[in-house]
């Protein structure tokens, strides 16, 4: 299987449809936003206790398969969110495609990381919404900023992962409704019509 193909295919995200099927709320966000640049980071810093944050990369702050911060967000990068959230302990960067074993020699984890100010990506083998034990080991075990799985919030495009993996986890989410750029993807077409019906 090519890189590309590996990128794109995620055996677990299609494992975990009977959850969704039984209880599709567990896509339901905690905060819903429009795109990154509308990332309320305050809020979730000082009302909702977060600590850590997850960042989904393509169509979240970059354009999809790029590695470089979309240019309207970069003042938010670099003037907010590196301030409250140091990368040191208090960022990871967890992409479907950055880090995966579709990354040869791992050339988009170590450039994605020289583009965002040294903030950590995961190197995982078990894609989105599978690795979420690996996220909690990073946050709460090795570098000790949280006691548990609600201090941290995962911001990301997709409802069938990302937040899926925080109702999953326990913790908080920030769905990113519209991206970098608008999808065709008949996938992201679907999980907006599921969140227009699920949502209070």
């Amino acid at each position: 299987m090519t890189n590309s193909l590996l990128n794109y295919f995620n055996l677990n995200a299609i494992l975990n449809i009977y959850k969704i099927v039984l209880n599709p709320k567990l896509c339901l966000p905690t905060i819903t936003i429009n795109n990154f640049g509308e990332l309320p980071i305050a809020h979730l810093k000082n009302n909702l206790g977060i600590k850590a944050l997850v960042l989904d990369k393509d169509n979240c702050f970059a354009k999809p398969y790029e590695n470089k911060i979309w240019p309207e967000y970069r003042d938010l990068w670099w003037g907010k969110l590196l301030k409250e959230f140091p990368p040191e302990t208090s960022l990871l960067i967890v992409s479907n495609s950055a880090g995966t074993d579709g990354d040869h020699g791992y050339k988009q984890c170590d450039l994605l990381m020289k583009e965002t100010g040294s903030v950590p990506v995961l190197k995982h083998s078990v894609k989105k919404p599978g690795c979420q034990q690996d996220i909690l080991n990073y946050f709460i075990n090795e570098k000790k900023i949280c006691q548990n799985p609600s201090e941290i919030a995962i911001v990301g495009d997709r409802l069938f992962t990302d937040i899926f993996m925080a109702n999953m986890m326990k913790s908080k989410s920030v769905w990113i409704k519209d991206g970098v750029i608008k999808s065709r993807s008949p996938i992201i077409k679907f999980e907006k019509l599921l969140y227009t019906w699920l949502k209070p």
